[in-house]
């Protein structure tokens, strides 16, 4: 395979650590480049990090929340994934509006977990079903919707309905690709739609867009994950 993804991981637990480790060595189209202890060596290592990294969100001291949060300032190019035995909604929602690119619930099956990488790598939003719904859950309890979300709402419906199509497959965390292939268009025609609904929005990227929903939106986006 031509096509590989570097990979990082950011682990405490001895054992769990090995587990990665042992999955992604074995794994076709990926390579295992950096593995950590801790936040601390993480912030340490002054080199670039590419691709895709692997973060344990109960780590000691400085959380994998935290973390995140500082390497997207750092190193803005780079896909965080989180891994977590955790997944209350409100902890999913913080991983994402702190920079992560996805959410899965350990322990993972090696095949999710790879899946994941590769969706992640590919500007996708992999999302565990535990972590889906904690999620949806956690938009459901709170206040009713504000000016800001009627504000969005309208956004949203002033979008084509091929926007509003390739908008809710965002959402839902899909690359353009796998968008290109359930609607039934090209990959470039699903980029030239991503970029209007950017404008739309007032966005630059997929993950402002998608913390922007988590952040002041709650009706749409509930009814959109519940489909």
């Amino acid at each position: 395979m031509d096509y590989c993804v570097h990979v990082s991981v950011v682990e405490d637990d001895r054992v769990i650590r090995q587990h990665l480790i042992s999955i992604l060595k074995n794994a076709s189209g990926i390579s295992l480049d950096n593995v950590y202890c801790s936040a601390e060596e993480v912030l340490d290592d002054k080199r670039i990090l590419e691709g895709v990294i692997l973060v344990d969100v109960q780590l000691p001291k400085l959380s994998g929340i935290g973390l995140v949060h500082l390497m997207k300032q750092r190193q803005p190019n780079l896909k965080s994934l989180f891994l977590s035995v955790s997944s209350q909604g409100i902890t999913v929602r913080k991983a994402l509006q702190a920079g992560g690119c996805g959410y899965l619930n350990k322990p993972c099956k090696p095949t999710e977990l790879i899946f994941a990488i590769f969706e992640a790598a590919a500007g996708g939003f992999p999302l565990s079903k535990d972590a889906m719904r904690s999620l949806i859950e956690d938009i459901q309890t709170e206040e009713e919707t504000t000016q800001a979300d009627d504000a969005i709402e309208e956004k949203a419906a002033q979008l084509s309905p091929a926007q509003k199509k390739i908008y809710e497959q965002l959402l839902l965390g899909a690359s353009s690709k796998i968008i290109a292939d359930r609607i039934g268009v090209s990959e470039a025609t699903v980029n030239t739609h991503i970029q209007h609904i950017f404008q739309k929005f007032k966005v630059d990227s997929r993950l402002e867009l998608f913390a922007l929903i988590l952040s002041h939106f709650r009706t749409y986006k509930t009814k959109t994950l519940a489909r």
